[in-house]
């Protein structure tokens, strides 16, 4: 496995991506960082960042999306392809973890949406909200 940069999550600097992405990937190219993990793409494509992180020397390590389902798999393999990450980050709210049966239930879920990402060579991470 190939190390991953050390990253800044865009989340954190969330208000300012809302209105500025192409900037604040600039300026965190700027300021020496090489990786940047994605919390939504802020109204654009994932060619349209991909492309950004291109020009500017970045690389997105990790990218948050939704919980992969049969439904969602071939959204989320092709977002993550094209963003070139191949890890993708998803979490639940604290409601799946409320009993035991509730946080079996969540482990489920995830164990079936790593299986569904195996095949795309893709690894699920998860984020504890």
């Amino acid at each position: 496995m190939s190390k991953r940069p050390i990253s800044v999550q865009l989340y954190s600097l969330r208000d300012r991506t809302a209105t500025d992405f192409a900037g604040v990937l600039k300026d965190l190219a700027d300021f020496g960082y090489t990786g940047v993990e994605t919390a939504g793409l802020a109204g654009k494509t994932a060619k349209e960042v991909r492309q950004m992180v291109d020009d500017l020397g970045l690389v997105v390590s990790s990218a948050h999306i939704g919980l992969p389902t049969k439904e969602n798999l071939g959204e989320i393999v092709d977002t993550a392809k094209t963003l070139g990450c191949s890890h993708v980050i998803s979490g639940l709210n604290g409601n799946h973890f409320s009993t035991v049966e509730a946080i079996r239930e969540s482990a489920a879920l995830f164990q079936a949406a790593a299986e569904l990402l195996q095949p795309h060579d893709i690894h699920l991470g998860y984020h504890n909200h």
